[in-house]
């Protein structure tokens, strides 16, 4: 059982550069493509449903199940927290990513980029006082 989870890991360790590549090319994209958003929003006063946002929505979904499965789920309960925190944090933060490429292209509402802005610092706090204490553990057995 230990192997194939540890298969798995690795196998998820594969996948987060690909994974995190496609949602940092999303948010380029659609960084490049704001000033044609914004002009179509001006002129039709509601903004368009692009094909992209199902492709949009099943990076998200991938990406926070892959989270949820590696940090929640009992067979991953039986490997170390340390093992796979790293992985589990990456993938939030592709995620995290998806979720401020969707506020420039559909949310021009401040209260969607503060709130996905108070996403991300709960994140990186959590991230850094964890690892901190990853740190701790190893200098002091």
């Amino acid at each position: 059982m230990n192997d194939e989870l540890e298969e798995r890991l690795y196998q998820y360790r594969l996948f987060l550069p690909i994974y995190l590549t496609i949602q940092v090319t999303t948010l380029v994209l659609t960084l490049l493509q704001l000033p044609t958003t914004i002009t179509s929003y001006r002129e039709l006063g509601y903004q368009s449903v692009d094909p992209w946002l199902g492709l949009w929505f099943v990076l998200l979904i991938l990406g926070l199940s892959v989270a949820i499965i590696l940090g929640l789920l009992s067979p991953w309960r039986k490997m170390p927290f340390a093992r796979r925190m790293n992985l589990i944090f990456g993938y939030l933060g592709a995620a995290w990513t998806g979720l401020i490429s969707l506020g420039f292209h559909f949310f021009f509402h401040p209260a969607y980029f503060y709130f996905t802005a108070a996403a991300g610092l709960v994140w990186w706090i959590s991230f850094m006082v964890l690892r901190k204490n990853k740190r701790s553990q190893e200098i002091f057995p």
